[in-house]
């Protein structure tokens, strides 16, 4: 194979465009609301009755009229009213009723005082402070009314979305299919995590890395190994492809060395290039191709490289194959000074700290692209100016 440059580096942005414009977005699919947690919700969800349906006490105390507490005063106790209790009972003037958390303002009461508030002193309740209209009551429907959008197409179900499904009785939900990803970590020098490697070996902590960064969107995905031999490699990405796969995630043979096989392979098995070479360090070599029913994004092998390339790039593809918004990294002011040790934009490894009630980004230091502990830090940051001086924004891309 001709050795070949790198042509024009496109820049971080340009990258994560492309492969926005180039990414399917995948089918949607019903399943039962047990199945839902962490899914990407495709319909909007309506409230099916005004929340709370009736007038909702939030405090365990006394419902009565705020008019007969507007100085201390002794009310009549007229009964009690448990949640879920249907029994009639409403609050005349000089009056009130035990009430407790969840159940139904009774009628003719406008507020409740806490239970803290008041002394019980025969078939009397002594209140001590003036009341208002409205305390501890959520009145009917000032949460949502009937047929308002409560939940929207991209949001991911967390516990507090699955919650709200729940309480609308939305027991099948339209959630976006999982994409089939297929990982092929390349290396004569990589081995299984499971080997004993000789001193010129590495395990496959890649391997490891996209896996459980898929694993936490719910994503399936097994990994093969393989060394540097253009005929199995090439054999395997067309296997993964005959298997049906909507995204290929490769590491290492992606420059432009002379072992560096990937991307001529890639576009053997039909992946049109759509970019090689991303303004970036690490990550320059960064190839992303796309055929008719997939994708591929293949990584340099270096450990931060392939961090960096999760949470900026493979994020992007997946954000939009599952039908969320795309997503832009928040600026916020460096603690500290740092220079570029390149001319190429850097990203580098990052944490927030806190001075003086204002959140700064902090470098957290790291050996290189090369480095495993680089990826611990909880979170990313990216140098586009040859200095960085304290107060300076900075782009950031919070633990993901």
């Amino acid at each position: 194979m001709a050795y070949r440059s790198f042509g024009a580096l496109i820049g971080w942005q340009a990258a994560v465009e492309r492969i926005r414009n180039s990414a399917p977005i995948l089918p949607s699919e019903i399943v039962p609301l047990q199945d839902a947690p962490g899914r990407i919700l495709r319909d909007r969800v309506l409230a099916d009755r005004d929340q709370p349906p009736f007038d909702r006490i939030t405090m365990d105390g006394y419902a009565l009229r705020s008019a007969d507490l507007s100085r201390p005063a002794a009310l009549l106790l007229k009964g009690q009213l448990f949640a879920g209790d249907e029994a009639a009972i409403s609050v005349g003037p000089g009056e009130c009723v035990r009430v407790f958390t969840g159940s139904r303002l009774p009628g003719g009461a406008d507020c409740v005082v806490a239970q803290e508030e008041a002394h019980k002193e025969g078939d009397r309740i002594l209140f001590t402070a003036p009341a208002r209209a409205g305390q501890n009551v959520t009145f009917t429907g000032l949460e949502a009314r009937r047929g308002d959008v409560l939940l929207s197409p991209g949001q991911k179900l967390t516990p507090a979305a699955m919650a709200m499904l729940g309480s609308v009785g939305h027991l099948q939900v339209a959630v976006t299919t999982l994409p089939r990803v297929q990982i092929l970590i390349t290396g004569d020098e990589i081995v299984s995590p499971e080997a004993v490697p000789t001193a010129l070996q590495e395990r496959a902590s890649n391997a490891l890395l996209l896996r459980c960064a898929l694993r936490e969107r719910g994503i399936p995905a097994g990994y093969t190994l393989l060394g540097d031999d253009p005929e199995l490699l090439k054999a395997q990405i067309e296997a993964f492809l005959e298997q049906g796969t909507d995204l290929l995630l490769c590491t290492g043979g992606v420059s432009v060395g002379d072992r560096d096989f990937v991307a001529q392979l890639l576009k053997e098995c039909g992946f049109a290039e759509v970019f090689h070479g991303v303004n970036l360090k690490p990550g320059k070599p960064l190839f992303f191709g796309a055929r008719a029913e997939a994708q591929v994004l293949a990584f340099p092998g270096n450990p931060f490289a392939v961090h960096v390339g999760i949470r900026i790039f493979l994020e992007a593809w997946l954000r939009k194959a599952l039908g969320q918004a795309a997503e832009e990294p928040i600026y916020l002011p460096m603690g500290e000074s740092r220079r570029r040790k390149t001319d190429r934009v850097e990203c580098f490894p990052a944490r927030l700290d806190v001075c003086e009630g204002f959140s700064q980004v902090l470098y957290a230091q790291h050996t290189g692209s090369g480095s495993l502990r680089a990826g611990l830090s909880p979170s990313l940051a990216m140098q586009e100016e040859p200095e960085l001086l304290p107060g300076m924004p900075v782009a950031f891309w919070p633990s993901g």
